[in-house]
């Protein structure tokens, strides 16, 4: 019993962490605005959406395309078969790893695009080295305790790579000399600039 409740408070210092750390990000984007210049750090909660959502999307095909080019490598063992084997860790080690490979692109690809979209040249090295430690992070950490909400590991899933992954893309991320967004303005400016 003292085991479950040193597991609860550990998750509940976690949790508590990243609010703290959300809330950074969101007052350090809000003290940006203020400023009339347009900042990387002002899309950070569009990249973490886009990257949310395109976690559990990218872990699901790649379950399902990935799982059997890594059962091939790592075939299951013999007792891995029937109903006992739902409850054996090494039975559904390469749907794991097909899933993380999958979260893994689908954070970094939809982080990367949200802030090419906003006109952020960010860092794509480190997006996908972001989100690797974050899926990496949710093994280590986030799988280990028992759940006390249904659907929570989905939620904490999706989120930490994308927090992860949208911190690595705004390493020494820039803006795009031109600053619009629409189609209309965008063509304005290279009118102006050409003259």
């Amino acid at each position: 019993m003292f085991r479950t409740i040193q597991n609860q408070w550990v998750v509940g210092l976690i949790l508590i962490g990243l609010a703290v750390g959300g809330l950074g990000f969101i007052v350090a984007a809000q003290e940006m605005k203020i400023k009339n210049q347009l900042q990387p750090r002002d899309f950070i909660l569009y990249e973490i959406g886009a990257g949310s959502v395109w976690a559990l999307v990218g872990g699901v095909i790649g379950w399902w395309i990935f799982t059997p080019v890594v059962s091939y490598f790592l075939p299951p063992s013999p007792s891995c078969h029937g109903i006992a084997a739902l409850g054996q860790e090494h039975c559904w080690l390469a749907e794991k790893l097909a899933w993380a490979l999958g979260n893994i692109l689908g954070t970094s690809l939809a982080v990367a695009g949200t802030g090419w979209r906003f006109r952020v040249h960010g860092n794509i090295a480190m997006t996908f080295i972001g989100a690797a430690v974050g899926v990496l992070g949710l093994w280590e950490i986030g799988f280990q305790f028992p759940v006390p909400v249904p659907g929570l590991p989905l939620i904490v899933a999706s989120v930490i790579p994308a927090v992860s992954a949208t911190i690595g893309f705004n390493l020494g991320a820039t803006m795009d000399a031109r600053m619009s967004f629409s189609p209309i303005s965008s063509k304005l400016v290279e009118w102006q600039m050409k003259w």
